[in-house]
């Protein structure tokens, strides 16, 4: 179940991340005069930022200020890492932390 819950995180997190790189820089002149504007570089870009592989296709430079941030965004969120975010949304907050707390009991010889 984990697994497949973070390739949905995951895969939610791509899918948005380029989207809005695919908006946001639809209004970017110099990507689309050198033909760099397409789906696969921008999908190339998202997912080595939410990987943190450190590669590029060179176009990191020319995005716009909202597509930088978006990549920036996105390898955060690779580095804290997708399941983690999803689990912090997910998880139930029991305010009777005292149950779950036992201190370890051992008969300690003296002397």
């Amino acid at each position: 179940m984990r697994a497949v819950a973070l390739t949905v995180v995951f895969s939610l997190i791509v899918i948005v991340i380029t989207s809005g790189l695919m908006i946001t820089q639809s209004f970017n002149l110099s990507l689309k005069a050198k033909g760099l504007y397409t789906l696969e570089n921008m999908l190339f870009e998202t997912v080595s930022g939410l990987c943190t592989v450190g590669l590029t296709l060179g176009i990191t430079p020319m995005l716009s200020v909202s597509g930088k941030i978006l990549i920036m965004i996105a390898m955060f969120l690779g580095r804290v890492g997708p399941l983690s975010i999803g689990l912090i949304f997910l998880k139930k907050i029991n305010s009777n932390i005292e149950e779950k707390i036992r201190y370890p009991e051992a008969a300690i010889m003296i002397g």
